[in-house]
């Protein structure tokens, strides 16, 4: 398991990604925080909003699904994403994570 990102650590990433000019380097900085540390859906609601277009929180919100298992919580990642179709192209890579890690509990348990 990863460490939950300090308030400090999430003050540098932000800085980092308005720094940005950029989509594709804010994708990058995004995907290396979430392959280091873990985020709460606050910590995760402050870093979409860093982004500047709807591609970006479409990718902003896979890469940090996996930190956001709780139904509700996913939820309120959702609202982040203006659109239907990308709203709904979240949700299903959403319901996938889950049916992973219920499949994952599954297999441990059996």
């Amino acid at each position: 398991r990863k460490a939950l990102i300090s308030e400090g650590q999430l003050g540098g990433y932000l800085d980092r990604l308005r720094a940005c000019k950029r989509a594709t380097d804010r994708t990058q900085v995004l995907s290396e925080a979430a392959s280091m540390y873990s985020f709460t859906c606050e910590q995760s609601l402050i870093l979409l909003r860093a982004l500047r277009y709807q591609h970006e929180v479409v990718q902003g919100c896979k890469l940090l699904a996996r930190h956001v298992t709780d139904p509700h919580n996913m939820h309120r990642l959702l609202q982040a994403v203006e659109g239907s179709l990308d709203r709904g192209i979240v949700a299903e890579y959403f319901f996938k994570i889950q049916r992973e890690n219920t499949e994952r509990v599954r297999q441990s348990q059996g």
